[in-house]
């Protein structure tokens, strides 16, 4: 399978940087250069993510493979950050020597790059034993988890991509939240989140899923393996489907932004008052980049047949596509809202 053959190319990158392999690293202390970054003009180092995951990445300012596996790791970070993950940081180590190539390696990327000195004869690539393309994985106290050469993943390859990030994840967990797969882990969406706790996230891999989703009482996030890199990416590789037994997608028990829904079609809802698609109350989750699409709500009266957004609720809804959606019933009245979305 794809994630044994990129499993595999990781392996071999492993044994052949064997050699140098670290059992602890020294922290460094060096400018942001990146403009488009937090932390631009602070001067940062992996000990400024402790407490969180932190990958080192070094590379040449001017070389394009490293400028595509630095522009790979940025839209990795961002889907983190699309799945609510804020506890993995990345720094870019380049060489000052090549600075006037810089802006070639940070255009539209938002994480840092910093560069090491070559008067000081490049300390940072010599501490870590450091070639192009080196990434190394720190955990929370800083010490290495793992190191490897980037250059063995592609970056315009998904199955690469899929492995990388669920490495991430798999790692993020050691001390930290959890994540759960569906199918590997649980078959069904609402067995996981049963089985989770606050923070978690559960990944959900393509296919239909023939269900009602319920978030109980948890602050978690449900996504489908979002990649924005790809073009071909469509929420409708992932679906779950309400088979006209309700609401498709529940979360009413005071969820707060934590709380995401990402990258899902959302279809065949029927509620019989409110949402038939997605069904808001009392909570402000996130809704993020789904299709909301062939949803019904209403019997005597009924209300946001793809979202209905009831109570005290104060979500973030973007990026989502919602379309053929209706509210209807039996009843001669003036009483129904909203087939797209309706807002309490």
């Amino acid at each position: 399978t794809g994630w044994k053959k990129t499993e595999m190319k990781i392996i071999l990158s492993s044994l052949f940087f064997y050699s140098v392999f670290l059992y602890g690293q020294s922290d460094f202390n060096l400018e942001d250069l990146n403009p488009n970054s937090e932390t631009y003009g602070d001067i940062i180092g992996p000990d400024d993510y402790l407490g969180d995951l932190c990958i080192v990445f070094f590379g040449h300012e001017y070389w394009g493979a490293c400028r595509s596996r630095f522009g790979f790791l940025n839209t990795v970070y961002n889907d983190l950050i699309s799945m609510g993950i804020d506890d993995v940081g990345i720094i870019g180590v380049g060489k000052d020597e090549f600075n006037g190539t810089l802006d070639g390696m940070i255009n539209g990327r938002t994480i840092s790059w910093v560069e090491d000195i070559e008067d000081d004869g490049y300390p940072v690539w010599q501490d870590y034993d450091a070639v192009q393309r080196s990434t190394y994985f720190l955990d929370r106290e800083g010490n290495l988890l793992y190191q490897f050469n980037l250059t063995t993943l592609d970056p315009d390859d998904p199955e690469d991509y899929s492995f990388f990030i669920n490495m991430i994840l798999d790692y993020r967990s050691n001390n930290g939240p959890g994540v759960i797969r569906v199918k590997d882990d649980y078959v069904t969406i609402q067995a996981a989140i049963e089985n989770a706790d606050n923070g978690d996230i559960i990944l959900v891999e393509p296919g239909t899923y023939l269900e009602n989703i319920d978030f109980l009482d948890k602050n978690i996030t449900v996504a489908s393996l979002l990649f924005s890199g790809y073009e071909d990416y469509s929420p409708d590789q992932t679906i779950i489907d309400g088979d006209n037994q309700g609401s498709v997608v529940t979360i009413n028990n005071g969820q707060n932004q934590s709380t995401i829904l990402l990258g899902f079609n959302i279809q065949n809802g029927n509620s019989a008052e409110f949402g038939g698609g997605i069904l808001i109350e009392d909570s402000s989750p996130t809704i993020d980049r789904n299709i909301i699409q062939n949803n019904y709500a209403g019997s005597c009266g009924g209300a946001g047949g793809g979202i209905a957004i009831i109570g005290d609720s104060y979500p973030y809804i973007f990026g989502n596509k919602i379309s053929n959606n209706t509210t209807s019933g039996d009843c001669d009245c003036d009483c129904y809202f909203g087939g797209g979305i309706y807002v309490d």
